[in-house]
C-alpha cells in the first residue's frame, strides 16, 4: 500500500536528511583531524574504529 506524501513534506524530509548528512560529514572530518594529531596509538585505533562505524 502506497501512501501519498505532499511535496512540501517530502521536501522537508529531504532537507532534514541533507542536514543530517552534513553533520555526519563534519563529525567524520573532526575524527580524522583528531586521529592525525593524536600520538597515542590506542586512542588512534579507537578513533579508527569509530570512523569505520561512521563512514557510509
Amino acid at each position: 500500500m502506497s501512501i501519498a506524501i505532499e511535496d512540501s513534506k517530502r521536501t522537508a524530509i529531504a532537507c532534514k536528511l541533507a542536514d543530517i548528512k552534513e553533520v555526519q560529514n563534519l563529525l567524520i572530518a573532526n575524527e580524522e583531524k583528531l586521529m592525525s594529531s593524536c600520538s597515542d596509538q590506542e586512542i588512534r585505533d579507537r578513533l579508527g574504529h569509530m570512523l569505520d562505524d561512521d563512514s557510509p
